[in-house]
């Protein structure tokens, strides 16, 4: 659904202990995850294109993994295979 990646964006966010005062700009880091059918995260994330700040694709990584679980869309499936994600520390 139209709303599915902002839902997952948040549960991400919610999981990233980084300073992003920490960092000139608001750099971008695409991270792809591989997910078993019920939304369980597979696996180690695995970084696509850095975002040139290694303490923020860390960060990155460790959010999407303390998530553990990706949610299901409203038809109450998880997507297979799961997109790409990126993520910005200001945003």
């Amino acid at each position: 659904s139209a709303g599915y990646f902002g839902r997952v964006a948040a549960l991400i966010k919610r999981n990233v202990v980084f300073d992003p005062t920490s960092v000139p700009g608001n750099p971008e880091v695409i991270v792809k995850i591989e997910t078993s059918p019920d939304g369980t995260i597979v696996g180690t994330p695995r970084i696509v294109k850095s975002s040139g700040n290694p303490a923020w694709d860390d960060a990155a990584i460790r959010a999407i993994q303390r998530t553990e679980i990706m949610p299901r869309d409203t038809d109450g499936r998880v997507p297979s295979p799961f997109p790409e994600i990126s993520l910005r520390p200001k945003s």
